[in-house]
């Protein structure tokens, strides 16, 4: 057992999740225990206080409304605040950034804000939508901090003739060891 992260009521999201897999809630803390729910790549869900190290992984137990179980805290975060990410991201390429797919383009942006010691993982957790593909989202998930775990990063683009252009990107926090009050900042 192990009682500093997370406690009871806090509500963590789900991150590091494709958007074509979800998270899976067991009955038990541990790969072996069996299923009892999903949670899809962008859901939440509530902490009940309880924690376990493994050895190579913490696992949380969580309610996530229809069922109680567990799930590695590798793939659960707090929600921080959000911010405008564009000045930064075509600060880092040395321009607004055009490519011929939003996939593509989300993960030049993802890639802009990722952290190379430790190599960040990069995971599409909203796909496009079809008819509407000026939009995607990327968690860019490790960055060697324990206090901001990584970014969710919502990119907006506009079609052009040969792909899309970047139009800005919304950079939401995901923390760590949690929020402050306000729940703004990582701490």
């Amino acid at each position: 057992p192990i009682d500093f992260f997370p406690q009871p009521g806090d509500v963590l999201s789900v991150v590091g999740v494709a958007h074509n897999d979800t998270l899976n809630v067991r009955v038990g803390p541990g790969i072996f225990n069996s299923i009892v729910d999903t949670l899809d790549s962008t859901g939440d869900t509530t902490a009940n206080g309880i924690a376990r190290d493994l050895g190579q992984a913490i696992w949380v137990e969580h309610n996530t409304g229809a069922e109680v179980g567990w799930s590695n805290s590798a793939y659960l975060a707090f929600t921080g605040g959000t911010d405008d990410a564009t000045p930064e991201v075509v600060a880092v390429l040395g321009e607004v950034p055009t490519a011929e797919s939003m996939e593509a383009l989300g993960l030049i942006v993802a890639g802009s804000l990722a952290s190379t010691e430790p190599p960040s993982i990069l995971v599409l957790t909203v796909a496009p939508i079809v008819g509407d593909l000026g939009e995607i989202t990327y968690d860019v998930i490790g960055l060697g901090d324990d206090s901001v775990y990584g970014y969710r990063l919502h990119v907006f683009a506009d079609p052009v003739s040969d792909g899309f252009t970047l139009r800005n990107v919304e950079r939401t926090f995901l923390c760590g060891r949690g929020v402050t009050e306000d729940g703004e900042l990582c701490t």
